[in-house]
């Protein structure tokens, strides 16, 4: 079967803090990023010592994360929570990110934007013993103490997934939910096989959504979400949605039902 390619994607409007030790807000719109309350962490260790660019992991599981908004001229390091597949048990932080080997160093542009090649990072439980949503980390590269920065960012990733993936799990016994993010006119016309319908143009509370999902439902429940085509922006939207309502475990699937060749109702 022909791969499909994932175009880079933006995700910058969520206000929910993405990370244990994250502030609510972010530092801009530009940037999309929040910044660390605290400016230390216990994975520093694992930090690269040189800033000479690489990307530490070679995976199938990639995603092309565009940011913008940030220092120009300057190398970044990144890094994240190594790849799991989202329906298995959730592993705890030292765990999940382990010697962080899902990272990278790149450098920005002139204008202060870069891509990232990130693998789809696993959520987790946090020390406080909450989940949060997906994020990666940033730090920057200080040039006068030839050291990496002591502030850490982070960023929201909402993760794009091909027709494959989504095909593995329609009829699945792993009771992954597919989300139709386009409005009901749309989804009654055609729609994936068992998926169910919540417009993003709605506005959704905690409890509207559940009278819409499966008994059993929780925050971490795996679901994947699509709309249109790659230039639709409703499943982006319902994600926004969803994460603040406390749905962590979400998917995208990015060229959406105008791809979708497989079984439909």
């Amino acid at each position: 079967m022909m791969k499909t390619k994932l175009k880079s994607r933006h995700t910058k409007k969520t206000s929910k803090a993405p990370c244990e030790v994250c502030y609510s807000s972010k530092i801009s719109k530009s940037s999309g990023l929040y910044k660390l309350k605290y400016g230390d962490t216990i994975l520093r260790s694992y930090f690269p010592k040189s800033n000479k660019l690489q990307t530490q992991l070679q995976t199938k599981n990639k995603n092309k994360i565009t940011l913008d908004g940030l220092k120009p001229s300057t190398k970044i390091f990144y890094f994240a929570t190594n790849h799991r597949d989202f329906t298995e048990p959730i592993q705890k932080f030292k765990d999940a990110y382990h010697h962080l080997e899902n990272s990278g160093i790149t450098k920005t542009n002139k204008k202060g934007e870069c891509v990232v090649n990130i693998d789809c990072p696993q959520i987790y439980i946090a020390e406080d013993g909450q989940v949060y949503s997906r994020h990666l980390h940033l730090v920057y590269w200080d040039e006068k103490q030839k050291d990496w920065d002591k502030e850490i960012y982070t960023h929201q990733i909402f993760c794009g997934v091909s027709k494959s993936f989504v095909q593995k799990y329609v009829n699945s016994s792993n009771d992954v939910l597919i989300i139709d993010a386009l409005p009901e006119d749309y989804f009654k016309k055609k729609h994936i096989k068992g998926a169910i319908n919540l417009p993003a143009e709605k506005h959704w509370t905690l409890k509207s959504v559940m009278e819409h999902l499966p008994t059993g439902t929780h925050s971490t429940t795996p679901m994947i979400l699509y709309c249109y085509s790659a230039d639709c922006n409703a499943a982006e939207k319902l994600y926004i949605q969803l994460t603040n309502l406390g749905f962590y475990n979400t998917m995208h699937y990015i060229n959406g039902i105008s791809e979708w060749n497989g079984e439909t109702n």
